[in-house]
């Protein structure tokens, strides 16, 4: 009830949801009895050019790699270190993404955003069961393409297969979809599953808002 009431104040902008074990002592040992604490939090929406969705983004790879620990595998935690670390590897706008590999040198996600690519026809994500996130947009992109009859895996992506793909696209909730023009000296264009499923999610978006205002 908070999060509508914020976002029917806010029609324009961004909640940010934060669920913690609330305050405890030092050390690492969870408490017996946590206070569980939530935050909302609404913040402008970022100032990013309307037009990427249509002539793309420039990405690059990072240094910084994602460990392997299935246990937190998919899961949106606090703890961005590697994140922070990997966006720290670049400064300028001309460069709006960075993708990351894991230990083992497989494709994982960007810093912000899930990684999809595009090759005869399937769509292709990497498998988010060792690091990552499992970013909502992820997931709705994907039921979203299945509807529409569009094959998807989940997948080790490498970067043999990112440099050989058809089309590649990034998601999270914020931006929405990204195609992406430019990897390192690779480019894409922006191609026409990207822009059907990107026509798709607009959709989807523009019916749920209209649903929540009649609710």
């Amino acid at each position: 009830m908070d999060a509508r009431k914020l976002c029917a104040a806010h029609p324009k902008g961004v909640l940010k949801i934060q669920i913690s074990r609330g305050i405890g002592g030092r050390g690492y040992r969870i408490p017996e009895f946590p206070q569980v604490t939530r935050v909302l939090s609404m913040h402008p929406l970022p100032d990013y050019p309307p037009d990427l969705r249509k002539i793309g983004v420039a990405t690059r790879l990072c240094k910084s790699r994602l460990g392997i620990n299935p246990a937190l595998a998919g899961i949106k935690h606090m703890n961005r270190l590697e994140q922070i670390l990997a966006r720290a590897e670049w400064n300028g706008e001309e460069i709006r993404e960075g993708l990351m590999l894991d230990a083992d040198g497989y494709v994982i996600e960007g810093t912000m955003s899930n990684v999809f690519l595009i090759k005869k026809g399937v769509l292709y994500t990497p498998k988010i069961d060792r690091c990552g996130v499992a970013g909502v947009m992820r997931g709705i992109t994907i039921a979203t393409a299945l509807e529409h009859g569009i094959d998807v895996l989940e997948s080790r992506v490498t970067l043999e297969e990112l440099d050989a793909a058809d089309e590649v696209f990034l998601t999270n909730c914020v931006i929405g979809l990204w195609p992406v023009s430019r990897y390192e000296h690779r480019t894409y264009g922006v191609g026409p599953i990207t822009q059907e499923i990107d026509r798709w999610l607009r959709m989807k978006a523009e019916n749920e808002l209209v649903a929540a205002r009649n609710d």
